[in-house]
This record gives structure tokens, C-alpha cells and sequence, in this order.
């Protein structure tokens, strides 16, 4: 029985349940990072609160923990796809070369380049798929989300592209050893 000198909001504050060993702590990462998966494995309606809390050993609860619905899901999946495929792809695309053509032959060349590559290709087909399913608006990736950065990048690369004389284009070659 709690004394009557612990103020009441002391004895009402639970103090936090240790994690089990071996079992780490779930992120809103640990969720988007298990619905990408999905996403790109068996496409957005398998994205389920169900499935994925049963892929991670956890209650449904655990889920909304972090998330209000699955739209808030899909929204912060969607945001993570254009920050992570976009806004810093781009941004390493522009420091680290000045000139258009070899920037323009990196993007070409991206899903060429390992593992890394081809699970971001794989994702980005995934997000393409699901723009052409039917599912609700306020879930679905529009041209508006999809982004706008990456288009100002290939128009500002291309436009400062000036292809050799006497060839109506410029081709980049590949090694055989990237």
C-alpha cells in the first residue's frame, strides 16, 4: 500500500518495463524500415499494422505507439523514401563533381553499384508501383510528393551538358570493373 507521503502522482507513473534481453527497443525507424520491406516484397496491401507487427514479434499496440493509423505509416514511409532517395542523393550528386556530364553518368550508373543500389532501385519501383494502385489519396505518392529536387537536378545537370562535336550525343562509358 503506497504511504500517504508519496505525492499522487508518483504512485500513479509506471516506471518503464526493462527491454528483454536480446530484444532491442522499437523506433518509428524499426516500423518504416519493416513496412519498406513489405512495400517492396509483396506491395502496399500487405503494408498491414498486423502483418508487420507480426513480422517484428510485437503487439499491435507497440504499432500505435508511434503512429496514430496506417496512413500516418504510409506518410512517414513515403518521407523517408524522398529523404533518404532524394534530397541526400542529390546533395552528394552536386559536391561531389562540378560537371554536368560525369554528375548525369552517376545517376546513370547508381543501380550498377552493389547492394545498396539495387535495394533503392527496388524500393523506388515499389513507391512507382504503388502510385499506380488504387488506394486512397491522402496515402498515395503524387507527383507533388514525389520530388521536385530531383527534376530541378536533372534539368540544371542537363542543361549545363554540352555533348562532343559532331555526335548529336554524348554516351559515357563504362568500365567493366565499377
Amino acid at each position: 500500500m503506497p504511504s500517504s507521503a508519496t505525492p499522487p502522482a508518483a504512485r500513479r507513473a509506471k516506471p518503464a518495463a526493462p527491454a528483454e534481453p536480446g530484444r532491442a527497443t522499437l523506433t518509428p525507424d524499426t516500423w518504416i524500415e519493416a513496412a519498406t520491406a513489405v512495400l517492396v516484397d509483396e506491395g502496399i496491401d500487405h503494408v498491414r499494422v498486423d502483418v508487420l507487427a507480426g513480422q517484428l514479434g510485437v503487439t499491435r499496440g507497440s504499432f500505435y505507439w508511434h503512429f496514430r493509423d496506417r496512413e500516418d505509416l504510409l506518410r512517414r514511409v513515403l518521407q523517408a523514401w524522398h529523404d533518404q532517395a532524394t534530397e541526400q542523393l542529390t546533395r552528394r550528386l552536386e559536391s561531389a563533381r562540378d560537371d554536368a556530364q560525369a554528375q548525369l553518368a552517376d545517376v546513370i550508373s547508381l543501380p550498377f553499384r552493389g547492394r545498396a543500389a539495387t535495394r533503392a532501385a527496388r524500393i523506388e519501383l515499389a513507391i512507382r508501383a504503388w502510385a499506380r494502385h488504387r488506394v486512397p489519396p491522402s496515402t498515395k505518392p503524387t507527383r507533388a510528393a514525389s520530388p521536385t529536387s530531383r527534376r530541378s537536378f536533372h534539368r540544371s545537370a542537363s542543361r549545363r551538358w554540352k555533348p562532343g562535336r559532331g555526335r548529336s550525343c554524348s554516351t559515357p562509358t563504362w568500365s567493366a570493373n565499377r
